[in-house]
């Protein structure tokens, strides 16, 4: 029997998949629930914020939030294949075009379409070994959206900064690194439960590689509103 959802976001002493389970349903009920108003240029927004304040608040409950070791400059597990949703992407933009230059805007731009050229055909390990650099770096190596970073970033967390080291910055030689494991079940299910509710409703919630969606998710002004019609704004676009 599945864990109730609960919209406030409060887990309890839930664990592996029963705690997957409960994020799942509570991410599905919330978003099923807003896509029942209205829909328009602002509900991309509005579900993404929900969800991942909600994903979020619930990790931060967990037994190992004392513990993780990634740290505000630490990019390590950066140059990951990053699979996001129409709404992320769509969040994405809207927060760079409200808080950065436009001339930063197009520099990410210009670095996302360029790895989405240089990454088409790769997999999951073919893309980390190639060292291919989130776009959304700053130059000191941070987070330049860490306040609205999808919910795939916020679930991974690693548990000793020694591990990510060996494995991200020695050619691979290990790919043991301890996660608060917590924290990623709950990532794992607020993402599948948010993509079943948003293709439920008749809207696109596949998953797609970040550089490819953020790219045409920056070049057309319409996509929120056409996203939110059930138009197919993001077709053209790498999906993982």
């Amino acid at each position: 029997m599945c864990a109730q959802p609960d919209r406030n976001w409060q887990p309890g002493l839930l664990k592996g998949d029963k705690l997957r389970a409960w994020a799942h349903a509570t991410a599905e009920t919330a978003t099923t629930m807003t896509l029942l108003g209205p829909r328009t240029a602002e509900t991309a927004v509005v579900l993404t914020r929900e969800i991942t304040d909600g994903a979020q608040q619930a990790m931060d409950a967990g037994p190992h939030q004392d513990e993780r070791a990634c740290h505000e400059g630490c990019p390590g597990c950066c140059h990951s294949l990053i699979s996001i949703t129409p709404p992320d992407a769509l969040t994405l933009a809207d927060w760079l075009r409200d808080e950065m230059p436009e001339e930063k805007v197009d520099a990410i731009r210009q670095q996302a379409e360029e790895n989405a050229v240089k990454s088409h055909e790769m997999d999951n390990e073919q893309y980390a070994a190639s060292m291919i650099w989130c776009p959304l770096l700053d130059s000191n190596l941070n987070c330049s959206v860490y306040p609205v970073r999808p919910v795939c970033c916020r679930a991974w967390n690693s548990l000793s900064l020694e591990a990510c080291h060996i494995c991200y910055f020695s050619n691979h030689t290990s790919k043991t690194i301890p996660l608060d494991d917590h924290a990623y079940e709950i990532g794992q299910g607020a993402r599948s439960g948010f993509a079943e509710a948003i293709g439920a409703a008749g809207l696109d919630g596949d998953s797609y590689e970040l550089n490819s969606v953020l790219v045409t998710a920056l070049d057309r002004p319409d996509a929120a509103e056409c996203w939110a019609r059930g138009e197919e704004v993001f077709e053209q676009c790498h999906k993982v």
